[in-house]
């Protein structure tokens, strides 16, 4: 790679793991959270920084100039090259972008380029593509059209190998797993279904407030659930379902885990067709009637093969970076 990267990731399960091969690359150093990175200083300045920042004192008076710690840790040397330096912004870190840590390293690294990553397509809008237009060289998110929308650039989520394994032992026809966000008659209307058809079904709906009308043999989840576990109810299926969100219809995970583990992929939301060695794939089977559903694509699932060759690899990634940024 031409750049040294830094990525500024969160601290959360799920991005620790779909992350976890940046750790692994040379020249590339991730840091997990705010925390993370004021490890970088010496023993004494962490402890003057978490009696600044964290400090029981701050419950009585407000210290000022908490985020020098930030720029402090940020600045500290990570490379023995001298490959320029990219940047690679979650909005974890929103709070140290909104108050100057980017322009403070450009005058640290004045070769250094910043990206923006949105790994929340519900979390951006106009006044943020503003500020961070005047920040970073790249803006960018994982849902082709989301960055289609605010003119932004397209890269698909990082996704760890995590082949399947065609020996083990099959438990579910088809799985699901995702927040309730306004599908739940959908969710209600196929579950209903497959139970009909004698579809072995795993439902897992989280962030859901029980109202009365709770179905037996769906999991609502009060707590999450590791994302380690999710993969592994994914193995022990046929099939994953995507279920479209309005007014997006964003691709979740649920697409790249199919694709890597050669799952099937049962699904309403047409803009799986533009992620990544989906656009013609007989694996994955589009609805718009629950009912109208041919279940027998079910018997295909052992000779699912999507031919992923490493398309959503964290060097790949960095690739995708490297060449939007050779084109500004």
């Amino acid at each position: 790679m031409k750049y040294n990267f830094v990525f500024m990731a969160t601290y959360g399960n799920l991005y620790k793991y779909i992350f976890k091969e940046m750790s692994e690359l040379e020249n590339v150093k991730v840091y997990w959270g705010r925390d993370d990175l004021l490890s970088s200083l010496s023993a004494i300045e962490q402890k003057v920084a978490k009696f600044h920042i964290h400090g029981k004192i701050n419950k009585m008076i407000r210290l000022p100039k908490k985020k020098i710690w930030y720029y402090r840790a940020a600045r500290k040397k990570i490379f023995t090259n001298n490959k320029p330096i990219c940047f690679v912004w979650h909005s974890h870190f929103w709070t140290e972008i909104e108050n100057g840590i980017v322009e403070y390293l450009k005058k640290v690294y004045p070769n250094s380029k910043h990206v923006f990553f949105f790994t929340d397509p519900w979390n951006i809008n106009e006044e943020k593509i503003k500020l961070l237009k005047k920040r970073m060289d790249i803006i960018s998110i994982f849902d082709p059209s989301i960055a289609e929308k605010y003119e932004i650039s397209y890269f698909p989520n990082v996704y760890p190998k995590n082949k399947g394994d065609k020996n083990l032992q099959i438990e579910y026809d088809v799985f699901f797993i995702g927040t309730e966000k306004g599908r739940k008659e959908e969710l209600y209307e196929l579950y209903n279904v497959c139970k009909a058809n004698s579809i072995k079904a795993a439902f897992y709906i989280g962030k859901y407030e029980k109202d009365g009308t709770e179905l037996d043999g769906i999991n609502y989840i009060e707590e999450k659930i590791a994302y380690a576990d999710v993969v592994e109810l994914v193995k022990k299926s046929k099939c994953v379902l995507e279920l479209k969100v309005q007014p997006d219809n964003t691709c979740s995970l649920r697409v790249q885990e199919a694709v890597t583990m050669n799952k099937l992929l049962l699904t309403n939301n047409s803009n799986v067709s533009k992620m990544p060695l989906c656009n013609k794939s007989e694996y994955i089977i589009y609805y718009e009637n629950p009912k109208e559903i041919d279940w027998s694509f079910l018997e295909k699932y052992k000779e699912v093969n999507f031919g992923y060759s490493d398309e959503f690899s964290a060097i790949k990634w960095f690739q995708k970076i490297e060449k939007v940024l050779e084109n500004k």
